[in-house]
């Protein structure tokens, strides 16, 4: 008597997504599933390309939107289109039509959304990046209950990132210890909020300042890979008064920083944050 068969893990056969659902993407609503023992009602993936595939550099040194003289040196790359290819599998004609009609509006309310993969297999966390579609899906009815989808898009950047962004708020003269768990530097953010003076953050091998007062009940938002410095309730820049390095949390690394000012109360902070990320 034969035995039933018995589907690998993803880890026994991590090559193959078709197993176990060890590959799920979520776009604008609609969850694409790498499994294809599902019941009807389900978007199959068949292959996909885009992801994995590294990307080329796009050109050089550009500069940096506060307009400050200042360039970024790193060379700029050029994200790598993705394109999903699979099926559409369903329990009437009926749910294919809305299946269908539900692909077809995929990107249509928005210009970008998150593109959200999880990759079971390789033990990693959700990763996502922004993407627009470039041009409409391709679907192909196979029967009444089934059709196949070809699903084509531009990212806005060559990264990934976690889907969950870290934060870690600083005192006057604490310190925080920022982790990135992906291969890429991170980027960072920040927001300081007042009473301050002549606020400073300190890191080892580097440092930045505000030579300047941040009023109680204010605050300034730092954007450390622009180089933008704004109050969010005026839109006033303070570029022009900000020295020092801007920071970013290094790839499979840690970054611990220091909050140093004067005029601190208990309402003094400097809230950082940042998201893992991935090439």
């Amino acid at each position: 008597m034969s035995m039933p068969y018995s589907w690998p893990t993803c880890r026994q056969q991590a090559w193959n997504h078709v197993p176990e659902d060890c590959l799920t993407i979520e776009l604008d609503g609609i969850t694409f599933h790498g499994a294809h023992q599902l019941d009807g009602g389900y978007y199959g993936v068949t292959s996909w390309s885009g992801w994995h595939d590294g990307s080329d550099a796009r050109g050089g040194p550009t500069p940096y939107p506060a307009s400050d003289g200042a360039y970024r040196t790193r060379v700029d790359m050029q994200a790598t289109p993705i394109v999903i290819e699979g099926t559409i599998e369903a329990s009437s004609r009926r749910e294919l039509w809305e299946m269908t009609e539900a692909l077809r509006k995929v990107l249509v309310r928005q210009r970008y959304a998150p593109l959200v993969v999880t990759e079971e297999a390789l033990d990693l966390p959700s990763r996502q990046v922004s993407v627009c579609r470039l041009r409409h899906p391709r679907i192909t009815w196979d029967s009444w209950t089934s059709a196949a989808f070809t699903l084509e898009m531009q990212p806005d950047d060559w990264r990934k990132v976690d889907v969950t962004t870290q934060a870690a708020t600083i005192r006057n003269g604490g310190t925080a210890t920022l982790t990135n768990a992906g291969d890429e530097d991170a980027d960072l953010s920040a927001i300081l909020t007042g009473p301050m003076s002549n606020p400073a953050l300190s890191w080892a091998g580097g440092a930045w300042s505000y030579a300047g007062t941040i009023p109680a009940g204010s605050t300034r938002q730092v954007n450390f890979v622009s180089r933008l410095v704004r109050d969010p309730a005026t839109s006033n820049s303070y570029r022009h008064i900000v020295n020092g390095q801007w920071p970013s949390v290094p790839a499979d690394g840690q970054l611990s920083v220091k909050l140093t000012c004067t005029g601190a109360t208990s309402a003094t902070a400097a809230t950082l944050q940042w998201r893992s990320t991935w090439s």
